[in-house]
């Protein structure tokens, strides 16, 4: 996935909870809406002085995630 480069990254507002977003382009080519700000989105192991340590990984998660309008987007299958 990489997020939209030229004059800057592609950014929007969500139509339904306000929050801001940018958006990817995933490897299918069609473009993905994720939250604006980082957040931990998992965790690395680093070994520290012989101990294995773990490391939060920032990143931008999905934005149906945590979107509370989420279900008022979902596309129905078959048209209906």
């Amino acid at each position: 996935m990489s997020v939209l480069k030229g004059g800057g990254m592609k950014t929007a507002i969500c139509k339904g909870c306000g929050a801001d977003l940018i958006w990817a382009m995933t490897s299918n080519g069609k473009l993905m809406p994720l939250n604006a700000k980082k957040t931990n989105v998992g965790y690395e192991v680093e070994v520290i002085n012989d101990k294995a340590v773990c490391v939060p990984i920032k990143g931008h998660l999905q934005h149906w995630a945590t979107c509370s309008k989420a279900a008022d987007f979902k596309q129905k299958k078959g048209g209906d």
